[in-house]
Order: structure tokens, then C-alpha cells, then sequence
């Protein structure tokens, strides 16, 4: 008897914390979505900035990406970097 109590214990002690997991796996999974929606627009700022934007100053460069962070939104395209540039 006391080592089926145990077993019980256990099991409620195990469920109760994958609970929490089910939560962080669904906060995670939103996450990697948004992450997915804006990896196209993410992408082309990024490799139009490296082929593009190196020889200018730090101010145009900003000025820059964020008219194309501007454009991309303009065209229904998704982009994290919008959040990035305004911090610039």
C-alpha cells in the first residue's frame, strides 16, 4: 500500500509540472510563428544592408533600413526589424 502511495505521489508531482510545460510550449510555439512570419522581410533588409549599406555612416545606414523596413511594410511583407530600427 505505501508503495502505491508513493507511485500516486509521484505521478501527481509529475503532471503537475508538465502542466506548466503545456503553457511554456504554447508561449513558445506563438513566439516561433511570429519569428516565421517575419523571416522573409527580416532576411532581405539583412543581406540588403550587408551588400549595400557598409561604406555609409551609421546615420544614413539607419535612415536607410528604415525606409526599407517602410517599404517591406508597404508591400504586406512581415519584418521584426521594425522594432529594432526605431532604437537606432
Amino acid at each position: 500500500m505505501d508503495l502505491c502511495e508513493k507511485k500516486l505521489d509521484r505521478a501527481e508531482k509529475l503532471i503537475g509540472g508538465l502542466g506548466g510545460e503545456k503553457d511554456r510550449w504554447n508561449s513558445a510555439a506563438i513566439s516561433l510563428n511570429v519569428t516565421y512570419n517575419n523571416l522573409t522581410g527580416d532576411v532581405l533588409i539583412a543581406s540588403g544592408s550587408v551588400a549595400y549599406l557598409g561604406a555609409f555612416t551609421s546615420a544614413f545606414r539607419a535612415d536607410q533600413t528604415a525606409a526599407w523596413v517602410d517599404e517591406v511594410r508597404r508591400r504586406n511583407e512581415y519584418s521584426g526589424l521594425q522594432q529594432h530600427v526605431k532604437k537606432l
